[in-house]
Parts: C-alpha cells; sequence; structure tokens
C-alpha cells in the first residue's frame, strides 16, 4: 500500500488515503452520495453449513516520503557531475511514476528491497534469483527476483510508538478465542485497492504502456487471491466472507480517490450484517522497486514452487486498538517464516489510519507484488490462511 532510496511508493496522506503522485485532486464525496461497484451482493449464509467458497470465489528505515525532491534541488549545482546525478535521479523517478500512471498509489507500504531484505543478494545456485538486466529492453523496467525475507529481529517502525515487541505477542494469547457460535462468520476480507494485479506469466518486464498491473478483472485481481485466503480459512474452520467489491473504481475509471471511505462503509455494511466478525483483513498487492529501478518481485521458494511473499501492515491513525492487530501482524509474520523457506517480509507499523479502526482487529496484507504473478500470490493466500487459522485458534 508505500522510501531510503530514490526508488519506491508513495506515502499514506494525512487520511490514510493512497495516492500516486501525479493523482488529479478530485471532489470525494460524502459516503452516502459514493458508488461502490460491486462484483456481487453482500453474501448471504446459511451457518453452520454456509461458508464453502462459491464457484467463482479465491533495523527502521526511512526512505522516500518527500526527500527525492530535496536531493534534487542539492544536485542542481553547475558541475558536470551533478548533472550526470540528476540525470541518474530523474530516471529513478520516471520509474516510480511509471508504476502507477494516474490510476493511484499502488501499495501498502513504502520499504526499499535493499532495506527489507536479508542482504538483497539475487545471484547465486539457484535459478528462481537469476536476473541479467542486460535482457531488459531499452525504456522498459525489468522484473527482478529478490528474497526480502524478515530476519525476525526488526519491525519497520513509521511512528512515534515505542511497542513492546514481545510483550504485544504475550498479550495476544489473552484475547477471546476465535470461536464461531453457530457458524458465524469471524474474519471479513475486503480490498481497498480492488483492482491492483500481478505481472502475466512470463513476461519479464513492464513497458511503461498503460496501467502497472491493474485489472477490473475479478479472476486476475487481488480479488482472485482474496478467494484462495477465504477458502483456507474456511477449510481450516474459521468461517470467512469474502467481500468482492471494486473500492477503487468510480463511474468506470479506476481512482484510488475515495477509496478507503468506500471500503470503510462497505466494512461497516459487512460489520452490522454480521456482528461476529472480529477481524478484517485488508488484501493488496505491492510495489517495490530496487535501487536501480528494477521492479522487484519478492519471492520464496517452497516444496519447489515459487511462492509471492507477504507482509503484514497496521495503521495507528485514530486506532487506538492497532497493539492487538499488530501483535497478530507480528505471530502471522513469524509463522510464516517458521515454517520452512520464509514467505514473510518486515511487518509494517504505519502512521496512517488505513483500515485499523474498523474492527477489533484489522490487518492490511500486500500478498506478493507488482512483479509477481497470480499463481505465486495464490499460493502464498493458502499458506496466510494455514498460518493465521493456527494463530487465531
Amino acid at each position: 500500500m508505500e522510501e531510503k532510496d530514490p526508488n519506491l511508493q508513495d506515502s499514506p496522506n494525512e487520511h490514510g488515503e493512497r495516492e500516486d503522485a501525479e493523482q488529479t485532486p478530485q471532489e470525494i464525496l460524502p459516503r452516502e452520495a459514493q458508488s461502490v461497484e460491486r462484483s456481487e451482493p453482500i453474501e448471504e449464509f446459511d451457518p453452520p453449513n454456509a461458508f464453502t467458497p462459491e464457484e467463482n470465489e479465491p533495523p527502521v528505515t526511512v526512505r522516500m516520503r518527500g526527500g527525492l525532491p530535496l536531493t534534487l534541488k542539492k544536485l542542481l549545482l553547475p558541475t558536470v557531475a551533478a548533472v550526470l546525478l540528476v540525470a541518474v535521479t530523474a530516471a529513478a523517478i520516471f520509474a516510480v511514476r511509471s508504476r502507477g500512471n494516474g490510476a493511484g498509489d499502488e501499495s501498502t507500504a513504502d520499504s526499499t528491497a535493499d532495506a527489507e531484505s536479508t542482504g538483497g543478494e539475487t545471484t547465486g545456485d539457484d535459478p528462481l534469483y537469476a536476473f541479467d538486466p542486460s535482457t531488459v529492453p531499452e525504456g522498459e523496467i525489468g522484473y527482478r527476483p529478490m528474497d526480502l525475507a524478515w530476519d525476525k529481529a526488526t519491525v519497520e517502525n513509521k511512528t512515534e510508538h515505542t511497542p513492546d515487541i514481545d510483550a504485544l505477542k504475550t498479550g495476544f494469547a489473552s484475547c477471546a478465542p476465535f470461536v464461531s457460535e453457530n457458524g458465524a462468520p469471524l474474519v471479513l476480507i475486503v480490498h481497498t485497492h480492488t483492482t491492483e494485479g500481478y505481472r502475466a506469466e512470463g513476461a519479464l518486464s513492464y513497458d511503461g504502456e498503460g496501467e502497472l498491473s491493474r485489472t477490473q478483472n475479478a479472476d486476475e485481481s487481488v480479488i482472485a487471491v482474496g478467494r484462495v485466503l477465504a477458502e483456507t480459512l474456511r477449510n481450516a474452520g474459521i468461517p470467512t466472507v469474502h467481500a468482492e467489491v471494486f473500492h477503487d473504481v468510480k463511474d468506470g475509471t479506476v481512482t484510488s480517490v475515495g477509496s478507503y471511505d468506500r471500503a470503510a462503509a462497505t466494512v461497516a455494511e459487512y460489520l452490522a450484517q454480521y456482528p461476529s466478525i472480529r477481524c478484517v483483513i485488508d488484501l493488496h498487492r505491492d510495489v517495490v522497486f530496487d535501487e536501480d529501478g528494477h521492479l522487484v518481485r519478492a519471492v520464496a521458494k517452497r516444496d519447489g514452487e515459487a511462492v509471492a511473499q507477504v507482509r503484514a501492515s497496521v495503521g495507528t491513525k485514530e486506532n487506538d486498538a492497532w497493539e492487538e492487530s499488530f501483535a497478530l501482524a507480528l505471530l502471522l509474520s513469524e509463522a510464516l517464516c517458521d515454517d520452512g523457506a520464509s514467505v514473510a517480509r518486515m511487518p509494517l507499523l504505519s502512521d496512517a489510519a488505513l483500515l485499523g479502526n474498523a474492527a477489533e482487529l484489522v490487518l492490511t496484507l500486500d500478498v506478493g507484488t507488482a512483479a509477481n504473478t497470480l499463481a505465486e500470490s495464490q499460493r502464498a493466500a493458502a499458506l496466510v490462511g494455514e498460518a493465521l487459522a493456527g494463530v487465531l485458534k
């Protein structure tokens, strides 16, 4: 859903809304006047056997936030070296901006690949991480595979809070158990940026044309990943509902402006119908660039298959219960680290609102990046579902 080198994501604005740097300001209508485009109406349930999936369901780093313009000002010195540096920096800016092309911010977190990874190594014997930048066509952005595995020693904290990590995790065990009465749903999955999609199978680079990994086809967007997560949770005994609502489409046009308000309205609608819901998951896919402007494919290998890596984030703005949610983010991330190759990226504690105050527990999950494939991200969603069910039980 959000900087060190001049490469990477935009930060959330003061409302927790993530907007592309080139987004034209638009009027945000009152919630009751906003149109919310749904692929299907709110789910109806017949507990306790109504949770089978439908046929069409499935250390702290300082980053870019406003720093790049200051860098450019300093580089504009009357020397040949400075001119060359400006040119390089401008190329990085183009790479960052081209990912959204005015469609709205593309990511949930704003971490650089190098700061997040355990060294940023992508070479070696494993062909999964092979990358030759010379094969990227001129003017295009390459997809670079990298292991952004969380080291379990640090978290990214963009707030003024100083959480006691061990105490948070210990305290989460005292939460009321996730037990459903009469099969009523306990988890709701939504997508604030529903059109977020993935790279096409076999694609090696992004040509900069059109919207970066955006689609209004539910079978190709994060909705398809959410379906897998919902099904996995249901099969594990965690009753789950999935809102297949396009919150970032307004009047047929993709826009992130107002998407968080629209998503919050959807959450409120579901909570009114199913007050048993205790956990809301806002499922996204991320955008990450390396220091050379390549799009990062955050990937691990599990049982011989490539699996997208996942980042859990929690917003603290206007959210008095962020500690419980962040404890869940930590425990989930640890579970994804402990079971074989690490599927978890570094957890993020954000100073934005996100959907942090929408329910008892709220997680933002970035499942894969724009450089991962849908299949890699669906594999990750299945692993997340298994791990999350283990934590909640």
